[in-house]
């Protein structure tokens, strides 16, 4: 039976990403973050497990709130957002119980308008999808500097367009798979069990986070995505790069350090 405090998960996915920073292959460092996602949802599906809190004893629910007015409390923030940046941090909210929207704010000290994406969802869970995207974002940008040499801005666009596609399914099966082992660990366990299916609908639905969103803030209608020409050989290509990545669980020897995740509190 898996038992770690939060902040002993947080510190070994912290741990796992300082490794991945320090080089080694892109197939080490995409190993280092699937897992940490493993392994933060595995904290949030056993600790209601573990620590046996029921309908009449409940732990304390964490509010669901917008960060946008905290310093640096965007998701990311630049003059464009391009596509695949988009679906890359929509896929990781949605996969965590979170929301993003794409606000436009003004910097007086650059005097110009930045294009913001702005997350909305549970402090601890908007934690997981500020390390996840930020790393994959950066993952996906080697993939294309690699891949996409000599290519035309449209090839890369694609490229990218791909790559998130295959990345958000195969951490999909991660998650199924993660599910599917707690399950199994406490399958003489019904009341755990329900725990966990309880758990679980907290962590991956982000119903809620939009409705707060939507009650919250007005959005105008969608202009609808970028346009340009479609490259189908470019989004292959991105998908069988991404496919090099290994997003098996892996690294699980790895000690856990305590330095906190950045980005928890707004």
């Amino acid at each position: 039976m898996w038992k770690m405090t939060r902040e002993e998960a947080i510190g070994k996915v912290a741990a796992l990403l300082r490794l991945a920073e320090r080089g080694g292959t892109v197939a080490e460092a995409a190993t280092a973050a699937a897992h940490a996602q493993a392994i933060m949802d595995r904290w949030e599906l056993t600790h209601d497990a573990v620590n046996g809190h029921t309908d009449e004893q409940p732990e304390t629910e964490e509010p669901i709130m917008g960060f946008g007015s905290a310093p640096d409390g965007q998701l990311d923030a630049s003059l464009k957002q391009p596509r695949w940046m988009v679906q890359l941090a929509g896929g990781i909210a949605r996969l965590n119980g979170c929301f993003i929207y794409l606000s436009s704010r003004w910097e007086p000290k650059k005097s110009r308008h930045f294009r913001s994406v702005e997350v909305v969802g549970r402090p601890s869970q908007v934690e997981t999808v500020r390390y996840m995207y930020a790393w994959l974002k950066r993952e996906i940008q080697k993939l294309q500097n690699i891949h996409g040499r000599g290519m035309t801005y449209s090839w890369r666009r694609e490229f990218n367009i791909g790559a998130v596609i295959e990345i958000l399914r195969r951490l999909e099966e991660q998650r199924r798979q993660t599910v599917q082992e707690v399950r199994a660990e406490y399958v003489n366990n019904p009341n755990a069990l329900v725990r966990i299916d309880r758990s679980l609908a907290r962590i991956q639905d982000s119903s809620l986070a939009r409705a707060w969103a939507y009650e919250h803030f007005r959005f105008g209608k969608s202009r609808g995505g970028p346009g340009g020409q479609y490259h189908g050989s470019a989004r292959e290509a991105g998908a069988a790069a991404a496919k090099s990545i290994n997003l098996s669980r892996g690294a699980a020897g790895l000690g856990a350090g305590q330095k906190s995740l950045p980005g928890g509190k707004g």
